[in-house]
């Protein structure tokens, strides 16, 4: 008997060898990266000079606002026929100085608490399609039971750190559709949940919905689990003040957020990729200024969205080679 199970066994180990060489491999958070450079350290300076000159001699488009008044208060030039704001060098220093080099995002548990900065790599989802691909290859709208079901999905995944909501619901009222956002999300996942809301209103009552969870709202400012993405900027070179409302709201209600400008190189901004990362360095490192003005040390991060406008027909080409390479530009800039 001992015999004839001798090969049995071994089938056993071979099988146990097998899985163990084909077992997943967990990539946690916080992973060192950077490790694909396309600038050089002297292009790099190069970019973010040519971004200083940008908002000193350019300036950035601010039609008359609070958001203009705080300019003005921190020394800015101002040109009001033009409604433009100059940015000077030193303002730019100054800024950088009070700006957090590393900001903390939660999770629900803290096992899933993310510490973001220097060359940490943190994966997560994002997006804002209205459309979903169903599991029976039909296309069709994107609904808030997706938002739902994609962060199931994302919960069971260890190797994405973070939620960002990835569809917008398109079956909910717009008026109910932040708040529901982040009910989904948060029901979803204990992993930390960013999303966007489109008012100062809804902001609050998203603040209100996880600081019941929480326990108060400074247990929330604590343990941040969610956080806000913000496009107050339309490139190139100009701020949609509603959004700049919205993002005065968060941070006035001390909650983390990501700053995103989005330029298309060709379209929005110019056509080079160089020339882009210029104007989107320039559009980022005001919005840094701008909240650390608000705000000195508030939890920020530089959101980075540079991309390509297909030149036959003017549309976004998500899914361009140039898009992963000012990615990893962007990166370094940042």
């Amino acid at each position: 008997m001992i015999t004839r199970d001798k090969p049995r066994e071994r089938g056993r180990e071979r099988r146990r060898t097998l899985d163990a060489q084909h077992k997943p491999t967990v990539v946690p958070p916080g992973l060192p990266g950077g490790q694909y450079k396309p600038l050089t350290d002297a292009q790099v300076q190069r970019i973010f000079d040519a971004a200083l000159t940008v908002l000193e001699d350019t300036g950035i488009e601010v039609m008359p606002s609070p958001c203009r008044e705080v300019w003005r208060k921190a020394g800015a030039k101002i040109d009001e026929a033009r409604n433009r704001v100059f940015i000077s060098r030193a303002l730019v220093t100054e800024g950088l100085s009070r700006a957090a080099h590393e900001v903390r995002l939660c999770g629900q548990l803290p096992e899933y608490d993310l510490l973001l900065g220097g060359a940490r790599v943190t994966m997560g989802t994002g997006g804002a399609a209205v459309k979903v691909l169903d599991l029976d290859g039909r296309v069709r709208e994107s609904h808030l039971q997706d938002i739902f079901d994609i962060g199931r999905m994302v919960n069971a995944l260890d190797n994405i750190h973070f939620y960002l909501r990835p569809v917008v619901a398109r079956d909910i009222p717009v008026e109910a559709l932040d708040l529901n956002t982040y009910y989904a999300a948060l029901a979803a996942t204990p992993k930390h949940v960013m999303g966007n809301c489109f008012s100062p209103q809804t902001v609050r009552q998203v603040v209100k919905l996880t600081a019941m969870i929480a326990g108060s709202e400074d247990a929330l400012r604590e343990r941040p689990f969610v956080s806000w993405t913000n496009c107050w900027t339309v490139s190139p070179l100009r701020y949609a003040l509603e959004t700049v409302e919205t993002l005065d709201e968060i941070v006035r209600l001390g909650m983390p957020v990501t700053i995103s400008s989005a330029p298309q190189a060709g379209a929005t901004s110019p056509v080079t990729l160089a020339g882009t990362l210029v104007q989107l360095t320039a559009e980022q490192l005001s919005g840094v200024i701008y909240v650390n003005l608000l705000h000195p040390g508030h939890p920020l991060l530089a959101g980075y969205v540079p991309s390509v406008a297909d030149l036959r027909t003017g549309s976004f080409s998500g899914g361009s080679p140039e898009f992963a390479l000012m990615n990893a530009a962007a990166a370094q800039l940042a």
